[in-house]
């Protein structure tokens, strides 16, 4: 039952009554701050408000905890990425990552192995239609790469396809970027929920075959009505 509260206070700022119905319930931990620019949000929201939720859920004696993560809190570190490894000292490529890794050593500090923790890569809207889920839509990761190009199309749809000849983008052409659908990563999390003997592990939940960036720009564009883009 999604519960509307403020992860930044203690016990969310939930009303008595609210707490009582949650007795015994279990918690599925997804609030974050996704931006990666430097931002007071990532502490408050990310670290402290992980720590929050956490506790609260220790206190009404939760069934069951997930906290959703990010693959990402891998930082620098190249190669296989298990996930029993520790990640505790990686060198993160921004603040984001920072937070993500310090909210899971807040969680395991206050809930030990009772917790799990699933660590989606970048996620996209649903398998079906791209629906990203929320309103008004989250223009980060994914998106928010794109919406640059989106700003350089005419007003008027009806122009048809918007010709961006000469224009480069940077990155390696040949570079896997990891995107997992909103849905695939609920799946994960439901079975999880629904497996006893799953709980309490860490969980890469990422595609095993994801795009290529140049095929990830040149479909993306296309859609997008966008032409004459080189990588």
């Amino acid at each position: 039952v999604p519960t509307l509260g403020d992860v930044r206070e203690p016990e969310m700022g939930l009303s008595e009554a609210t707490k009582a119905e949650l007795v015994g319930a279990f918690v599925v931990h997804s609030a974050g701050e996704t931006k990666f620019s430097p931002d007071p949000m990532h502490e408050a929201v990310n670290v402290r408000g992980s720590a929050n939720v956490a506790k609260f859920a220790r206190d009404i004696n939760c069934s069951g905890f997930i906290h959703v993560s990010t693959s990402y809190v891998c930082g620098r570190q190249t190669g296989v990425i298990l996930e029993t490894a520790d990640v505790s000292e990686q060198k993160a490529h921004n603040e984001y990552e920072d937070s993500k890794v310090r909210a899971e050593r807040e969680v395991r500090k206050i809930l030990g192995d009772f917790a799990s923790i699933v660590r989606p890569s970048i996620v996209v809207g649903a398998l079906g239609d791209g629906w990203e889920g929320s309103l008004p839509i989250t223009w980060s990761g994914y998106y928010g790469y794109f919406t640059g190009f989106q700003r350089l199309m005419p007003k008027d749809p009806g122009q048809g396809m918007t010709d961006l000849k000469g224009t480069r983008v940077i990155g390696d052409p040949d570079a896997e970027i990891n995107l997992i659908p909103v849905d695939n990563v609920a799946e994960i999390i439901l079975a999880i929920v629904d497996n006893a003997g799953s709980r309490g592990g860490t969980y890469h939940a990422v595609n095993p075959d994801g795009p290529i960036y140049r095929e990830l720009v040149s479909t993306t564009l296309e859609f997008m009505g966008i032409t004459g883009v080189e990588v």
